[in-house]
């Protein structure tokens, strides 16, 4: 009998002591390892690039180098909880933020942007790097704390990746040069070996000609010539096995090694897109705006001035597969042939851009620094001496072939230039693109007839009203329905004013005038930080409205 009261008084107990150890559990397991972290890595980095992947605000934040979700599963709030990281070799343990208060359930996102020591394009080899990251709040031990680790693959100065876009999402051509912009990167005007060589074009073939003093078309292609004459003078070999490039060539793989401009002088020779490169870190070093024209399997270096292109097909200065050297002319010639192509092709079916180089360093698409190097400046004279016999021709060669062509271009541009429909009318740039009815929420906008680069349109507005007055009170009020600020000061026909957006806005210069049916508002448009830089293909629009 005893053993069953012992026995009706232990199973009871034993359920308590049970119930206790689950409580513990529980506890237990409510405070250990319930912040959940989840981490995307990008899968490189090129040195070439550092500053881009340390700035948030490039390119809405695309090249970052790990983002991080925190998902507080505790039933309680966590503070001061401390994210760092580093890369062993390259960043020392470096803390990416502080959350103050972290509630039950609650989520953060953060995202890493490492500030890589310039001394990182001295990198010539790739190889795979990792990055540690600790996490860490008030109450926690130190043997509690949260550790995590990837790796990735960190490329050499010269290696350049075409595209972030796992192979097997690749669909078009755009997303096999998802990475273009920042082509801008490997464009090094401040670079000295690059600042020595186009002194020496300048002195040499120019004659000290500073085309970007007048910004006249004539002196800026003058430039574009004089980099062409000096390529070939100086025997400089186009690298490629095809001649010049017209389908796939140069652009074949997804990760592609480049020499860098200073490499390419002292190589005496490139690739197209190395070439292109060259050529807009010389022509920005003049002060002038680069272009690079990319296609399929293919880049040209060229020049914008007042919202007109010119190229040359830089890779005529010989090579296998070439059989020759293409003249100045016959370079300029085959260059404006592939810019006609590429405005009427390529760039309406999605498979030409356009890297205006300028404005991508403007928006924080930098170039990489590099130091001085004597001796690569006394390979620029060992070639110069051994292989350049100048003369007083050679600086007459290239103002004779431009005065040859410029015939030729301008005859070109009078015959394809056309002006806009209606009887209040402007002259279209040639190269724009015009686009009818473009947006169904404007009832108003006839047309918007764009820049190549997309910085500078002319907004064409057709406007029911029976005064100017009524016509721009008409068109303020249908700004505003699409949540859109518009303001304007009126001048007789001349108006002007800024467009507010929810995160833009552009200032705008225009002429309104009586037509059928009412009053056309002819409008020139540029984003507020842009608009002094393109003011001279604004008077000249502005100039045309009549």
């Amino acid at each position: 009998m005893r053993n069953k009261r012992w026995f009706s008084f232990l199973i009871p107990a034993v359920l308590v002591f049970i119930g206790i150890i689950f409580i513990i559990i529980h506890f237990i397991k409510i405070n250990k390892g319930q912040l959940v972290c989840e981490i995307d890595s990008n899968q490189f980095v090129m040195p070439a690039t550092y500053k881009v992947h340390s700035n948030s605000a490039v390119l809405d934040g695309k090249y970052y180098l790990f983002k991080m979700l925190l998902h507080n599963e505790f039933k309680k709030t966590l503070k001061n909880v401390v994210v760092k990281y580093n890369i062993p070799g390259y960043i020392e343990w470096t803390e990416l933020c502080c959350i103050g208060k972290l509630s039950a359930g609650q989520d953060v996102s953060l995202a890493c942007f490492p500030k890589f020591d310039p001394s990182i394009v001295k990198k010539t080899t790739q190889s795979v790097e990792s990055v540690n990251i600790q996490i860490s709040w008030d109450g926690l031990n130190e043997n509690e704390i949260i550790e995590k680790s990837f790796t990735f693959d960190m490329l050499s100065v010269n290696d350049f990746a075409h595209t972030s876009i796992d192979k097997d999402e690749l669909i078009s051509y755009s997303d096999m040069t998802d990475n273009r912009e920042l082509l801008a990167c490997y464009v090094t005007p401040d670079d000295p070996v690059i600042q020595y060589y186009t002194s020496l074009i300048q002195s040499e073939l120019l004659k000290g000609d500073q085309a970007a003093v007048s910004k006249s078309e004539e002196d800026a292609v003058r430039a574009l010539f004089g980099i062409y004459e000096m390529t070939k003078q100086m025997k400089m070999v186009y690298s490629g096995a095809k001649g010049i490039p017209k389908d796939a060539g140069d652009v074949t793989s997804l990760i592609q090694n480049i020499r860098l401009p200073r490499d390419v002088v002292t190589g005496n020779t490139g690739l197209c897109i190395e070439l292109s490169l060259l050529y807009s870190s010389v022509l920005s070093r003049m002060g002038l705006n680069p272009v690079i024209f990319l296609i399929p399997g293919h880049a040209f270096p060229g020049v914008e001035v007042n919202g007109v292109y010119y190229a040359v097909e830089a890779t005529g200065i010989s090579g296998e597969g070439l059989g020759y050297v293409a003249s100045l002319e016959e370079a300029y010639t085959v260059g404006m042939q592939n810019l006609e192509v590429f405005f009427n092709e390529y760039l309406p079916s999605g498979t030409g851009f356009i890297l205006d180089i300028n404005y991508l360093h403007s928006i924080g698409i930098l170039p990489m620094e590099l130091g001085d190097d004597q001796f690569c400046k006394n390979k620029i004279d060992d070639i110069y001496k051994n292989k350049v016999k100048f003369s007083n021709n050679y600086y007459a060669n290239v103002y004779s072939t431009y005065s040859n062509t410029s015939d030729q271009s301008q005859n070109r541009e009078s015959s394809n230039a056309k002006r806009f429909s209606g009887t209040f009318s402007f002259d279209i740039p040639t190269q724009w693109i015009t686009n009818y009815s473009p947006n169904p929420y404007y009832t108003t906008l006839t047309a918007i007839v764009t820049s190549p680069d997309q910085i500078v349109s002319i907004n064409v507005f057709d406007i029911p009203a029976n005064s100017i007055a009524d016509a721009m009170n008409y068109l303020y009020n249908e700004f505003a329905n699409n949540g859109t600020v518009l303001q304007y000061s009126i001048q007789g026909q001349n108006l002007s004013g800024y467009t507010f957006y929810q995160n833009a806005s552009s200032q705008w210069v225009g002429k309104i005038g009586k037509v059928k049916g009412g009053y056309r508002l002819i409008a020139i448009s540029v984003n507020t930080n842009y608009y002094n830089s393109y003011i001279g293909v604004i008077e000249k629009i502005y100039n045309s409205i009549r």
